[in-house]
């Protein structure tokens, strides 16, 4: 009788663990498949952000020249700041 309880004890350890492994197994490849959207999303956006900081640079790269060809020194800091930030988040 005892043999009896100790392998129906063992049995029902055995089938909580397979139970844990599969949810551990099923939340594994949950977490990947999350992992590779948001790679995917991320390279997505990278893409849709370099069009408009490439026109942000084009146009302030523009304006820099002209405050430098007109002598408009206090307007040099500002767009220098603008390029560095743009040019900083470009991926």
């Amino acid at each position: 009788m005892r043999l009896l309880q100790t392998f129906a004890s063992q049995s029902v350890l055995a089938i909580q663990n397979a139970q844990l492994f599969k949810e551990i197994h099923d939340k594994s490849q949950q977490l990947e498949v999350a992992s590779q959207l948001k790679s995917q999303f991320l390279a997505n956006m990278s893409h849709e952000l370099r069009t408009p900081l490439n026109a942000i640079i084009g146009v302030t790269e523009m304006l820099h020249e002209d405050a430098v060809d007109l002598a408009r020194e206090d307007e040099l800091e500002p767009l220098e700041r603008v390029l560095r930030a743009a040019r900083h988040l470009l991926p």
